[in-house]
């Protein structure tokens, strides 16, 4: 779902499409308000705007998260400092960008000599001197990106969603397993137990399940052609959704967001789609409904789902 939101370090094509798709054919959602942020992104997006991914191995390696004054702010935070979990440093950041109006924060990691870097973490190290950043005389700028999804279809622990002889795995996939704050690397999860889980439970399979009656629109009453900027309403749903319903959301802004963004879904629905990046931006305005309409709905703050309004559990 990463370009649902405005940085991702998703690639440019995950708009969302399966969730959309499998919502339209009737299939339950489940905990759509958990949207992981990764804390440590290369402020500088790459073609097309993917952020590179700056590993938190750096700070398990003894990296250090410092804003413009020097000062390591995790300290003061959490009592694991720089290794505290994803939603805390994340939360760390922004208010530290917005207590000082800064535009990114910096990761140090030069006390540890460039040999070491070099082969510790030779993908890191190349890209960014590949951006002219030595990352073993300079502090990296970085900046908290949408990363990862917990929520998306509810299916059991065989990939089954709610519609007969549909399944789902991998990021699509709401299972259940990452819980609200999903664990680094425990997305091998999605991949590997779960694709292996589903293929055995299709092959299983005795006889093929009756065909559900489709309840949605067949398209036959959509006549009218789509009358809006695509590229204006895409990049607004990503402004929205990163301003309104990003690391820290409120009541408020959460409303206002959906509002907006119900509106050009009305539009996209009741027009006629003829291009793949009308139905893609049909796809991001219904998984960003989603995720507000759960956000609102959830009044407590608990893992990635951070309600500023709220109380914390």
């Amino acid at each position: 779902i990463g370009r649902v939101y405005r940085s991702s370090t998703n690639a440019v094509a995950l708009t969302g499409d399966g969730i959309a798709a499998a919502y339209r054919a009737g299939a339950a959602l489940h905990n759509m308000e958990f949207v992981q942020f990764h804390p440590t992104a290369l402020v500088h997006p790459g073609q097309g705007g993917r952020y590179f991914l700056i590993s938190e191995a750096l700070r398990g390696e003894g990296a250090v998260l410092r804003n413009r004054r020097w000062e390591a702010f995790m300290r003061n935070v959490h009592p694991m400092a720089d290794l505290a979990p994803r939603d805390v440093v994340s939360r760390a950041i922004i208010r530290e960008m917005k207590k000082y109006d800064l535009p990114n924060v910096y990761l140090d990691i030069t006390s540890r000599p460039r040999a070491f870097l070099e082969k510790r973490f030779p993908t890191i190290y190349h890209e960014c001197m590949r951006r002219d950043i030595d990352i073993a005389v300079n502090w990296i700028p970085v900046v908290p990106v949408q990363h990862y999804f917990m929520g998306g279809i509810r299916t059991d622990l065989n990939g089954a969603s709610s519609v007969p002889g549909l399944y789902a795995c991998g990021e699509a996939a709401c299972t259940g397993v990452h819980g609200a704050n999903r664990l680094a690397s425990n997305s091998l999860l999605e991949c590997l137990v779960f694709g292996r889980r589903c293929a055995e439970s299709i092959n299983g399979r005795r006889a093929e399940p009756k065909t559900p009656e489709w309840k949605g629109d067949d398209g036959s009453k959509k006549v009218d052609d789509l009358n809006m900027d695509i590229h204006t309403v895409r990049s607004q749903i990503r402004i929205n959704m990163t301003k309104k319903c990003g690391i820290l959301r409120n009541c408020t802004d959460m409303t206002e967001a959906l509002a907006e963004i119900d509106g050009y879904l009305e539009q996209l629905e009741s027009s006629t789609l003829s291009t793949p990046r009308e139905i893609e931006t049909l796809s991001m305005a219904t998984v960003a409904d989603q995720i507000l309409r759960a956000a609102l709905a959830r009044e407590e703050s608990v893992g990635a789902h951070y309600r500023s309004d709220c109380e914390q559990i």
